[in-house]
Parts: C-alpha cells; sequence; structure tokens
C-alpha cells in the first residue's frame, strides 16, 4: 500500500502493557497500535507508554516487564523500529522513513517513593512520565481523587525530571497537581493525551485556562481519541476530533496541539472514521476542509511535538 506521505508523532499509547498481558508481536498484531498500521505513514514516532494500574502491588517490577517487552521488539525489529531517546533522534526516524519508538511510564507509582528509580528509568531509556494516573498517588492527586496537589516528592521528582531532561507529563493529573507542576517546572510540560473541557464536559479533559496556560509555557497538549473524552454523546468521530483542535488552537494556538492518541488504553468503539493510526491521514483531510493550512496541519501531525522535545530533552 502507498504511504500517506505524512510524518507523524503521537504522544501516547499503551500496547505494551497489551504486549506484555496478551504476548504477541508488535510488527503484526490485533491491537490498534502494530508496526504494520505504522509503517504506512511516512515517518511515524510513537511515545510507548508503560501503564500502571492505581491497585498495583508490583508497580515497579511491572514496569520493568514492560521495558523488556519493549527492549525485545527493538532487537526483533531493527530493520524498521529505531529507538528515540532524544531530538536528534525523532530527526532521524524523519528522515531515513522508518518507526520509532520512545518509553514513557504512565502512573509515578513506578517510583516506589525512591528518586533512585526515576534514574533507574531514565537509564532505560523512559523519557516521560505521567505523575499519577486517576488515583492519588505518593506525587499528587489524581483527577479521580481528592484535588490535591503535589506532595513534596511529587515536587522533588519534577526538580529531578528537569535536571535529567524528562518531559512531565499532566494528563490524569488533579486540577491543583496540574497548577502546582506547572508554577515548579523549569522546562515546559506536557499534556500527552487530553481534549478540552469546553468541547466535551469529562473531568479529564482539560479547561481553557489549562490549555492557554500550558501554550503560554512552551507545552504541548496531545489530543486523545477515546470518543468518551471526545463527545459526551455516543457516536464520536473525526468531526469531533477536529472540534477539539479547533477549540485547542483558538484558546492557545497552533504551536501546542499535536496527537496523544491513546491507543490500546481504551476499550469500546473506536472513533468513526479512525480506527487505528493507519486512519490519520482522514483527519489531516478533515482539517484542510476546515480551513487549516498545510503547514498548520504538519504542526498538528508532528511539527509541534518535534519542537517541543527539542525544548525538553536532553
Amino acid at each position: 500500500m502507498e504511504k500517506t506521505g505524512y510524518h507523524v508523532i503521537d504522544g501516547h499509547c499503551d500496547t505494551l502493557y497489551e504486549l506484555w498481558k496478551q504476548g504477541g508481536e508488535l510488527r503484526q498484531n490485533k491491537l490498534d497500535i502494530s508496526l504494520e498500521s505504522l509503517s504506512l505513514h511516512t515517518s511515524y514516532v510513537q511515545f510507548f507508554a508503560v501503564w500502571l494500574d492505581d491497585a498495583t502491588k508490583t508497580a515497579k517490577q511491572d514496569a520493568l516487564a514492560m521495558i523488556e517487552v519493549f527492549e525485545r521488539e527493538l532487537a526483533k525489529n531493527k530493520d524498521i523500529l529505531l529507538p528515540v531517546r532524544d531530538a536528534a533522534d525523532f530527526e532521524l526516524v524523519n528522515k531515513q522513513g522508518k518507526i520509532g519508538g520512545m518509553l514513557t511510564i504512565e502512573n509515578g507509582r513506578a517510583l516506589e517513593g525512591s528518586l533512585d528509580n526515576l534514574q533507574l528509568f531514565y537509564d532505560l531509556g523512559v523519557k516521560a512520565l505521567t505523575l499519577t494516573w486517576n488515583e492519588d498517588n505518593d506525587l499528587s492527586g489524581g483527577i479521580f481523587g481528592e484535588n490535591r496537589g503535589l506532595t513534596e516528592f511529587g515536587r522533588d521528582v519534577i526538580g529531578k525530571m528537569n535536571r535529567l531532561g524528562m518531559m512531565v507529563d499532566v494528563s490524569h493529573l488533579s486540577v491543583q497537581g496540574f497548577w502546582d507542576a506547572l508554577a515548579i517546572s523549569k522546562a515546559p510540560i506536557m499534556a500527552s493525551h487530553s481534549c478540552a473541557l469546553s468541547v466535551a464536559a469529562h473531568r479529564r479533559n482539560l479547561s481553557d485556562e489549562q490549555i492557554r496556560a500550558l501554550a503560554e509555557q512552551g507545552g504541548m497538549h496531545g489530543l486523545n481519541l477515546y470518543p468518551a473524552f471526545l463527545k459526551e454523546e455516543a457516536g464520536a468521530g473525526i468531526s469531533d476530533m477536529v472540534s477539539h483542535i479547533q477549540h485547542i488552537t483558538a484558546v492557545g494556538g497552533e504551536d501546542s496541539v499535536g496527537l496523544g492518541s491513546d491507543f490500546d488504553g481504551f476499550s469500546g468503539d473506536r472513533p468513526i472514521g479512525l480506527c487505528g493510526p493507519e486512519d490519520y491521514s482522514h483527519l489531516f483531510d478533515a482539517l484542510h476542509k476546515a480551513g487549516y493550512s498545510d503547514d498548520a496541519i504538519e504542526k498538528i501531525s508532528h511539527g509541534n511535538w518535534l519542537r517541543y522535545v527539542k525544548d525538553v530533552l536532553k
């Protein structure tokens, strides 16, 4: 099949968790994300999250096991899949027309209260940390918790992440935690997979105040494709994605929004017209029809993420 012509960067998926639990291969599978589907684009960088349930009692052990899955897949797919750890790697993937994979962790429980574990994960190639999942942890309140802000440990974690050159991810964070992270981080933060609250009133989505502040700091907002975040009623599709992008760009400008699909991280129906990464060109076509220029779509497809990682990663 002919490639789409697009360079794509997607800021979040949960495919590693599914491979760890179910087995299977990254190259070809029945999940949302496979190397086969990503290779339909001219180049593609995927942020692969190590997702940890709030109830896990073996957070660090589980995280290390998923990282092993990632390393195994890198070794088996050297012909098409490159490890991505810094901005130069992003540009190499783009230039060579390959697929890049970057490790992130979703849920600060993985650290088990230790900055040494943060260093360990960084040394293993983890370049971003989503501070919480839905519930409170020892870093901060989560969005389904009691809206408490960052703990002292959470503040220490952000400080060390800044020194290491890691990306601070505030998706799933409590509202107070968001504002705390924005205030104390010396580097721009990101919301890797979130939508706009004004378009769909789900508590996981960001308010206009948050969108604006994130953009003003130079941060990034990855659009989540989970239908429940895109639309309050059933039947979410590409038109709803366009509505969120239009709102985010109206509030925060064209330089802070990109893709953060959350593929393999949600159950139920996929959004209408975009069942997997192979369909991203349908979204880009819809943005063209909505009046977005080629340059603006290039920013949304990958350019804004590239700008952000150049600012943050070391």
